[in-house]
């Protein structure tokens, strides 16, 4: 048996029609009929029912149907990834091509939860690898994962949620979102929550990044927040250091930089929790690509 018979036999039977099915393959009807005719000899049992009128599948070819789709797409994945590594090199010596890497840009912190870290230690092993880095929006990174145009990507997934199954998820952190609010003298007064800074200030939410903000909205509804928009990360920063509204940042970004001055108040609930991902196309992977995600497994050990 081989594959392009059963090529030959997916084309009929999603036909139902041996002239067509012909036609699209490009062969002769009588060389397509004889093929049909080898494969079922070879198997044993009849794969269509046909008459002078119509063609229809067997019983066992309605059940070989769905295998026979699944070993040409396994075929076509070999075939894809052994593309990849002519084109990037291959074994543990290949030290040549290129990583094409985006970074989802909901999110600007990327070295505090260690991607930049894992990026660097791998173009430390692998010189000669180009890294084509590239930040643009969640969408267009998870597009460019399914045709082809990156080879992998760095995403922040909220709570529950979840990317097209073509794509594989590797979660490098847990994280949650927390309210970042000037820290203030206030001798024997217990921590503020987010009730009461809700009430006092403003919430800052940055224009640029929509992503996400219904979610912390649903949140923090029962807080009823006053809404304010600002054109950027900083000056969201600047106005919360300045006692003029709380902004939202995750727990890690926090616990990384310090940020002199300020303190944060956890948010109730799931909707809070993110994950940041690496995240790449399961049918199309460079061997680079399993050489990073080796980066992260290993600084998990």
């Amino acid at each position: 048996m081989e594959l392009r018979q059963l090529q030959f036999f997916v084309a009929v039977a999603e036909r139902l029609n041996f002239s067509r099915a012909a036609e699209a393959l490009y062969i002769s009807q009588p060389s397509l009929s004889y093929q049909i005719a080898e494969l079922e000899r070879e198997l044993g049992v009849e794969l269509f029912m046909r008459d002078r009128r119509r063609v229809a599948l067997s019983p066992a070819g309605a059940l070989l149907l769905e295998p026979s789709r699944e070993l040409l797409a396994v075929s076509e994945r070999i075939r894809n990834i052994a593309g990849e590594i002519a084109r990037n090199g291959a074994g543990p010596d290949a030290g040549s091509g290129r990583l094409r890497v985006g970074f989802d840009s909901t999110e600007d912190h990327f070295e505090c939860i260690g991607i930049t870290d894992a990026l660097a230690r791998f173009s430390s092993l692998f010189p000669g690898v180009d890294l084509d880095c590239r930040q643009q929006d969640f969408d267009l990174c998870t597009r460019g994962l399914l045709d082809g145009e990156l080879d992998v990507a760095f995403l922040t997934l909220r709570h529950n949620e979840h990317v097209d199954a073509g794509l594989a998820v590797e979660t490098i952190q847990e994280d949650r979102l927390e309210l970042v609010y000037r820290e203030e003298n206030r001798e024997g007064a217990a921590e503020p929550d987010c009730e009461e800074l809700l009430a006092r200030f403003d919430l800052l939410l940055v224009a640029a990044k929509p992503r996400g903000r219904s979610r912390l909205l649903a949140a923090l509804e029962a807080y009823r927040p006053r809404i304010r928009t600002v054109d950027s990360l900083p000056a969201s920063f600047t106005l919360t250091q300045s006692g003029k509204g709380v902004m939202v940042l995750p727990r890690n970004y926090l616990w990384h930089h310090g940020y002199r001055g300020l303190r944060s108040v956890s948010i109730p609930g799931d909707a809070v929790r993110i994950e940041h991902c690496m995240v790449w196309n399961r049918n199309c992977l460079s061997p680079h690509v399993d050489r990073l995600l080796g980066e992260f497994r290993a600084a998990r050990i």
